[in-house]
C-alpha cells in the first residue's frame, strides 16, 4: 500500500526521538550504576581490577572511566546532567571537561559544550581560563607527530608525572606543560625576565625601608604563597623571608606528622618501580603509574613511622580505599569534603 513519503518521514522522526530519548535515559542510569559501583569499591570485593570490572558489566575501561567522571561532574554541577538529558551534549564531552572545571568557570564551560562536536569541545576548552573568561580567538593549528615507541613512552611519562597533581592531563596540556617547563629552565629570555623582576623587587624593598613603608609597591612583582601558606597579598608584602621561614617551622612543629625525607621517598619509588603496589584479589598488581602517593603500612595517626619499610607506593584510588578500610568511609568522605 502506498504511503505518503512526507508522512513516513514524520513517523520515522518521531520513532527516532523516542528511541534516542530512551537511549539517554538508559545511559543516565548506567552513569548512576557506575558511580555506585565505584563508591562501594565493587572491584575490590569481586577480586578484580577496575578494568576487569568494566569488561564484566559490558563496558570498555574507557567508557567506564568516562561515565565515572561524568557522574562526578553531574553531582557537583546539575547543569551538566540537564544538558545531557536534553540531548545537547554527550557523556564523553562532559567527561572531557571534568579536569578543567571549577566553581568560577563551570557555567561557561558547561554551556559552552552544548551541541558541539568533540573537536569543537576541544577547541573551546583551550579558550576558557580558570576564572571563566573566554580568551580571544586564537587560530587553531593541527600538528601530526610521528614518533617511535620509545619516544612515546617518554611522552607518556610526562603525562604520568603531571597527573600526580590530581588530574589526568590531555595530550595537549602535557605537551604545553613540558614545553613551558623547558623554556622556564633554559630560555635566556625567561631567565633575564626573572632576574629583572628580582632586581626591581630588591630596589622597591630598599625604597620602602628608606621611606618608612610609605612607598607604593603596586608595580612590584606579586610575591606568591609557598606550599602550606595562605597569606593575603598585604601580609605577603609585609613579611620578610626570615619571618616566613620561622612561621613554616612553627607550623611543622605543631604538626606531629613530619614530612618523609627525600632520600627515603626516592628509595621507595625505586624499590616499587614507580608503580602502585596494590594487588587485586586475583593476584594481579595494579598497573597505575600516575597519581601515585606514599601509603603507610601502619598509619601515621596510629604511630606509623616514615621509615622505608613502612612505606609503599599506591595510586590515589587504592590509597584512599586503604584509608577507608582503616578509618571508615564516612570519616574519609568528611576529610575529602573538608569536614574533618
Amino acid at each position: 500500500m502506498f504511503q505518503d513519503p512526507q508522512v513516513l518521514a514524520h513517523e520515522l522522526v518521531e520513532r527516532a526521538k523516542t528511541i534516542h530519548g530512551q537511549e539517554r535515559r538508559i545511559t543516565m542510569e548506567s552513569v548512576r550504576i557506575v558511580a555506585e559501583l565505584d563508591a562501594k569499591s565493587a572491584w575490590h570485593y569481586l577480586g578484580m581490577s577496575v578494568d576487569q570490572l568494566a569488561f564484566s558489566i559490558g563496558l570498555t575501561p574507557s567508557q567506564y572511566y568516562k561515565r565515572l567522571k561524568a557522574s562526578k561532574v553531574m553531582k557537583q554541577y546539575p547543569l551538566a546532567q540537564e544538558i545531557f538529558e536534553q540531548g545537547e551534549s554527550q557523556i564523553s564531552h562532559i567527561a572531557m571537561i571534568a579536569p578543567h572545571l571549577s566553581e568560577a568557570n563551570s557555567e561557561v564551560l558547561i554551556n559552552g559544550i552544548r551541541n558541539k562536536t568533540k573537536r569543537e569541545v576541544e577547541d573551546f576548552m583551550v579558550r576558557v581560563n580558570g576564572s571563566g573568561q573566554i580568551i580571544d580567538y586564537d587560530p587553531i593549528i593541527e600538528l601530526t607527530i610521528r614518533m617511535t615507541e620509545s619516544q612515546r613512552s617518554i611522552f607518556e611519562r610526562v603525562r604520568q608525572v603531571l597527573a600526580h597533581g590530581g588530574s589526568t592531563p590531555t595530550t595537549l596540556s602535557a605537551l604545553i606543560s613540558a614545553s613551558e617547563a623547558f623554556l622556564d629552565k633554559h630560555d635566556p629570555m625567561c631567565k633575564a625576565e626573572r632576574a629583572t623582576q628580582r632586581q626591581r623587587m630588591r630596589e622597591k624593598l630598599k625604597i620602602k625601608e628608606v621611606a618608612g613603608d610609605e612607598e607604593d609597591l603596586e608595580d612590584a612583582p606579586q610575591v606568591a604563597n609557598e606550599e602550606g601558606e595562605d597569606y593575603s597579598a598585604e601580609e605577603l608584602s609585609d613579611l620578610t623571608p626570615l619571618q616566613r621561614i620561622k612561621a613554616q617551622y612553627r607550623k611543622k612543629r605543631r604538626d606531629p606528622r613530619s614530612p618523609v625525607k627525600a632520600s627515603v621517598r626516592h628509595r621507595v619509588w625505586l624499590r616499587d618501580g614507580g608503580q602502585c603496589t596494590h594487588v587485586h584479589g586475583n593476584g594481579e598488581r595494579c598497573k597505575q603509574k600516575s597519581m601515585l602517593e606514599l601509603d603507610h603500612l601502619k598509619m601515621a595517626c596510629h604511630g606509623g613511622t616514615n621509615e622505608e619499610e613502612n612505606l609503599l607506593l599506591k595510586c590515589r584510588r587504592h590509597n584512599q580505599f586503604a584509608a577507608e578500610l582503616a578509618l571508615g568511609k564516612e570519616f574519609m568522605e568528611g576529610k575529602r569534603e573538608g569536614r574533618g
